[in-house]
């Protein structure tokens, strides 16, 4: 058009300088008559490559990266590599780099892409053997599966459907050019759900260990695993801070791994949580709901919010920074409302089961749960739990606790049943003692147990969680 015409444009520009060696291959261990790959990581913008291979066929190269250089003969030898360009010039020696051995057998394990599924749902299995393995044979226990998406028995990483409901068990057999070795991993798939007793304390790998998921709609704040005190075992817990979280009314989700309960007559939901209101006139909400179709749709079976007296919140009113540092924080003990426990009785003989806790925001303090468990209960003898003025702490414990009885008791013994209602222990109380320690003398087994003071006027019993 008659104007002047500007163009801005902008160069990467690599300078040369002279090449400093070093390159890597894919295997340095390798069965006798195998291949091996080899990658240039010269640094200085290398023209030509010179590598020799003693031991290897063929024995020398002139590519970037040479590929399936084969050895033949057992034994242990070095790779040399020399590069230059038009500056300069290095080379470089690794001694005893590649070992060829007629006797090395694969090294096989393989994990899975999840282990807690639904029927119907596919897993992915990714073998991660070691030592060139060349041939791959899966078997399950029970037989009852359907490979799919094009794999067999045979692939290297299958997808595998699994029909029945329970517990599978997984055995993969490598070969290599020596041989065959086969690793077997029991119960490793959970079709249906994991069975009672289920305990979930976000202390390995926060919620990615049990593969727990969160449905967060607005990408917002959202649950997450948060370092807190008041809880054992361990130092962390779910939660999340509705005081970095300003769109009031919105509502986030934190989805269990299904639970298989077909074999339970009365499954129940225990979680231990921490809450300070911080706005008198309004608080947020925590809503728990409960599927029988892996999540397809839900019932709920719990929604609470705090109203001014103490029955949701676990710490007084407050609008200072608030964290979870003592006991009294949470449902333990000392102010507000108690522990959760929730009958899933419902839904007893089904598998597929997802339990789903919901939050409702009010930007109020952030709300944490802990130490989250399914499990099958039956009917204790002796007085109401929720009555019972014995103490023991830690709850859950690794089998290290303190036992503290009422005042003036006539307690002799703790008989310690399981969740069957079957004694298992019997533990003198010492005299003229109201609190002492069980130590790990004792061996637990992790579940639910059941305390129950025994003495010539009355009985007490509580739960223990052993983890």
């Amino acid at each position: 058009n008659g104007g002047w015409g500007w163009k801005t444009q902008i160069a990467s520009v690599s300078f040369a300088a002279q090449p400093v060696c070093d390159f890597e291959s894919d295997e340095t261990l390798i069965p006798v008559g195998e291949t091996v790959n080899f990658t240039d990581l010269t640094e200085g913008i290398p023209t030509h490559w010179n590598w020799t291979f003693d031991g290897g066929i063929p024995s020398n190269s002139t590519e970037e990266t040479p590929q399936n250089i084969q050895y033949n003969t057992e034994g242990v030898y070095p790779v040399k590599l020399v590069a230059y360009n038009a500056i300069g010039i290095d080379s470089i020696t690794k001694e005893s780099f590649i070992t060829v051995s007629a006797t090395i057998l694969p090294l096989v394990d393989f994990v899975a892409d999840k282990k807690a599924i639904c029927l119907g749902e596919s897993v992915k299995f990714t073998d991660l053997t070691q030592y060139s393995p060349n041939q791959w044979s899966w078997e399950f226990v029970p037989t009852d599966i359907t490979y799919v998406n094009g794999t067999s028995a045979n692939s290297q990483n299958p997808e595998v459907v699994f029909n029945l409901s329970g517990d599978y068990q997984v055995t993969l057999t490598a070969n290599n050019l020596n041989g065959s070795s086969t690793t077997t991993k029991d119960d490793m798939i959970k079709a249906g759900g994991n069975t009672p007793y289920f305990l979930e304390d976000f202390e390995t790998d926060g919620v990615k260990a049990n593969e727990w998921t969160i449905e967060n709609p607005d990408d917002g704040v959202t649950w997450e695993v948060f370092e807190t005190e008041g809880t054992t075992p361990g130092n962390h817990s779910v939660g999340i801070n509705f005081r970095e979280y300003f769109a009031i009314g919105q509502r986030d989700f934190l989805i269990s791994p299904p639970f298989n309960l077909a074999n339970t007559s009365t499954p129940s939901l225990e979680f231990q949580y921490a809450y300070a209101q911080y706005y008198a006139e309004a608080g947020d909400s925590l809503i728990v709901s409960v599927s029988a179709d892996c999540g397809t749709t839900w019932n709920r079976i719990y929604a609470n919010a705090e109203n001014g007296t103490g029955n949701f919140a676990t710490h007084e009113l407050t609008t200072d920074d608030w964290w979870p540092a003592v006991a009294s924080d949470w449902c333990l003990e000392g102010w507000g409302a108690s522990c959760i426990t929730l009958d899933l009785s419902a839904f007893a003989g089904n598998d597929q089961v997802r339990i789903r806790f919901e939050t409702f925001s009010f930007a109020g303090h952030p709300i944490f749960i802990d130490n989250i468990a399914v499990s099958s209960l039956v009917g204790i003898p002796g007085n109401s739990l929720g009555l019972s003025k014995m103490r023991v702490y830690p709850n859950p414990s690794d089998g290290n606790f303190h036992v503290s009885l009422p005042e003036g008791h006539q307690f002799d013994k703790i008989q310690v049943m399981n969740n069957l209602g079957q004694i298992v222990k019997e533990i003198p109380v010492p005299a003229n003692t109201e609190t002492w320690v069980v130590n790990r003398e004792i061996t637990w087994q992790p579940g639910i147990y059941f305390l129950k003071g025994i003495g010539q006027a009355n009985s007490e019993t509580l739960k223990l969680i052993i983890y």
